[in-house]
């Protein structure tokens, strides 16, 4: 019996980065929706029941814009975020942990 994996929702503003992220995830047998806003992700999340993972790009998210919105996804559902940023150093770390 083949068990479905749940989906992923890709929170990413560069589209050839998404279209990239998308072939090796979905080559790797995940189903994936995209975004290109934590807003959107927000929305998204309350309407599909079938996402089980977020992954953001916190190098392309506006400063201020993501805790709000990851905020509101999660009072309404329990789920994994993982907020992935090449750029940013420790201070954003310390940013990110202090306002989840």
């Amino acid at each position: 019996m083949s068990q479905v994996a749940k989906k992923i929702l890709l929170v990413e503003d560069d589209v050839l980065l998404a279209r990239a992220l998308v072939a090796s995830l979905e080559g790797a047998g995940y189903a994936l929706e995209v975004v290109d806003s934590v807003d959107g992700a927000a929305r998204e999340v309350l309407a599909d029941e079938e996402i089980g993972l977020v992954l953001v790009d916190g190098d392309r998210i506006p400063p201020g814009e993501c805790p709000g919105a990851l905020r509101r996804m999660l009072a309404h559902r329990v789920l994994p975020v993982v907020c992935l940023a090449c750029h940013g150093g420790w201070e954003g770390s310390e940013r990110a942990r202090s306002t989840a």
